[in-house]
């Protein structure tokens, strides 16, 4: 908050007095016939100190004479007029002349308050004209509109001479003379941050002493916003579905934002949450923000069944059919064979002729995809399984042959016996999974995605490890949003154009920063060039030479005409 603050628990307030921050021009400024355009730079300039050297902040108190004090009085809050002198005849210039002098201060407001009222109280010795960021005030008796007047005087502050004051019309005055306390509202013109409250302040030429000063309270009521996060419907991790979470966001200025893992949304609904402490960031509409913290456990995954070795070996000196089962993820896991009781057993031998299943549960009771397979009697052979998955783009070498694609195959293992080994290999291939992100940033900002952060425009791709342990390839796509644009005009000596913002009288190149449509700075390039005087002194310009003039080619009678400021309009007939 700027230094010229008073506070209460909820009201800000800001008076006219010395020492509190007030500039004022050093010398007389122009003779204010009309309220100045809402972008002068003096009424918008949020700079806390001295603009430039053409402006002090050696105020004084405003000499105030007879009814004057008890008008004074009634503004609040211990305001006091100022003025830059007590005896403004000390600035007459020359003394039979208005002299207007230009105030202004600032103060800043909280991003997180809700106004509830906004007011300025004031009283001044001449006409005047108040400005909150560039906007004129309306007070609760309108503007006032000066006729203009003319006073012959023999005496103007006390020199003899023969004077006359001339005071031309003007427009929407705040206030055409003093004895008058006015009062206005001002909410709609405050502003986040930093804030300026600009004031010109004539005093009309005339005979006699001149005073002159100006006196304002502005007191802005308000409350602070109360941004709240309640975490709703919050849902674990398990083996069937991933979590999910609900945010509901209260108090504050809707409409709200959320942001989570870079993503920008307007619900606070978040489904498909791996496990882990995550973080929701929450803004209103005036910028305030919390965040919250969510945690989704993990609370089940179902067990991967791997079948590491299916022997058949009824016919080939072995009765018993053996089958070895492991699992690839799962806590506390239990096994089934057909529908029997769940145990910690692995292992199943002295398997009947005919299909079978073996299902595991772990302690979550998360359970696996059943394996199904069927018992042979064949003699032929002695059956056996591999089952391996592997990741996208990786191979497997068994039993001396390497496997890349997912598939059933066959391999034979001869033996000195009656019985050959037939192997079963199931290779199962992950898919490759991939995502692509397309992203706008502005210049000079960045985006953090993944596990990068990125100002430019270009196209990259990060390897990510996804929960089954292989590689996912995000696509990014990042487009600069750098916007440029060229004007280039022509001036004649005297002549002002006005581009964007601001008004150009000179030659030179300039530029502005301008917000576009996509929502960044955009920088606007200005050429100003000045029109040759020529040019500029003749609306039309025509040499007629008869050697090289040719018109329209038809050999008939042609008119031509031209006009010049330093010539008359004449008629050539050809």
């Amino acid at each position: 908050m700027s230094k010229n603050l008073a506070f209460t628990q909820s009201k800000l307030i800001q008076t006219t007095g010395l020492n509190k921050n007030w500039a004022i021009t050093k010398v007389k400024q122009p003779y204010p016939t009309n309220p100045k355009p809402s972008n002068t730079d003096w009424l918008v300039n949020k700079s806390t100190g001295l603009l430039n050297s053409d402006w002090t902040f050696d105020v004084k108190k405003g000499a105030l004479a007879g009814t004057q004090t008890f008008i004074v009085g009634q503004i609040g809050n211990s305001a006091i007029p100022i003025w830059i002198t007590e005896n403004l005849c000390n600035y007459f210039e020359p003394i039979n002349e208005p002299s207007t002098y230009n105030f202004r201060n600032t103060f800043s407001l909280d991003n997180c308050i809700n106004i509830t009222s906004a007011t300025i109280r004031y009283a001044t010795d001449n006409s005047c004209r108040i400005y909150i960021n560039g906007n004129q005030v309306v007070s609760q008796s309108g503007f006032y509109d000066y006729e203009g007047s003319t006073i012959d005087c023999d005496q103007v502050c006390g020199k003899s001479g023969i004077y006359s004051a001339v005071n031309p019309p003007a427009t929407k005055f705040n206030r055409g003379g003093f004895n008058v306390v006015e009062v206005a509202d001002i909410a709609s013109f405050l502003e986040q941050g930093v804030n300026v409250i600009a004031i010109e302040n004539l005093n009309s030429g005339g005979c006699g002493v001149n005073f002159g000063w100006i006196c304002t309270n502005l007191e802005i009521e308000y409350s602070t916003t109360d941004l709240k996060l309640l975490v709703n419907e919050v849902f674990n991790s398990t083996c069937e579905k991933k979590g999910s979470f609900t945010v509901f966001a209260s108090g504050g200025t809707a409409p709200y934002i959320y942001e989570f893992n870079g993503i920008s949304q307007t619900n606070g609904i978040f489904n498909d949450i791996d496990p882990g402490l995550h973080n929701v960031v929450v803004k209103d509409k005036m910028g305030c923000e919390q965040n919250v913290e969510i945690l989704i456990e993990d609370k089940g995954t179902a067990p991967l069944l791997v079948i590491d070795e299916l022997d058949n070996l009824k016919e080939c000196g072995d009765e018993h059919i053996r089958k070895d089962v492991r699992i690839e993820w799962g806590n506390g896991v239990k096994f089934s064979l057909d529908n029997g009781v769940f145990t910690t057993n692995n292992f199943f031998d002295n398997l009947n002729n005919g299909p079978h299943s073996i299902i595991a549960i772990d302690e979550d009771g998360c359970r696996s995809i059943p394996f199904n397979f069927e018992v042979t009697g064949s003699s032929e052979f002695i059956l056996k399984y591999i089952n391996e998955r592997i990741c996208f783009g990786e191979s497997i070498e068994i039993m001396g042959t390497n496997y890349s694609t997912s598939g059933v195959y066959l391999d034979t293992i001869p033996s000195n016996g009656p019985c050959d080994t037939l192997i079963k290999i199931d290779i199962n291939v992950r898919s490759l999974i991939t995502a692509q992100i397309n992203a706008e940033v502005c210049y000079g900002d960045s985006i953090r995605i993944g596990n990068k952060v990125y100002n430019s425009s270009l196209n990259d791709n990060q390897i990510l490890t996804s929960s089954t342990g292989c590689d996912s390839i995000l696509n990014i796509s990042v487009r600069l949003l750098d916007v440029k644009s060229f004007v280039e005009t022509e001036l004649c000596a005297g002549e002002s154009v006005k581009i964007g913002q601001e008004n150009y009288t000179n030659d030179g190149t300039y530029s502005q920063v301008i917000l576009s449509d996509s929502g960044c700075d955009s920088t606007l390039t200005i050429r100003i060039s000045m029109k040759d005087e020529e040019l500029c002194e003749n609306e039309y310009a025509a040499i007629l030479h008869s050697e090289c003039l040719h018109v329209n080619g038809d050999q008939l009678m042609t008119i031509l005409r031209w006009k010049g400021k330093m010539s008359q309009s004449a008629d050539v007939y050809i």
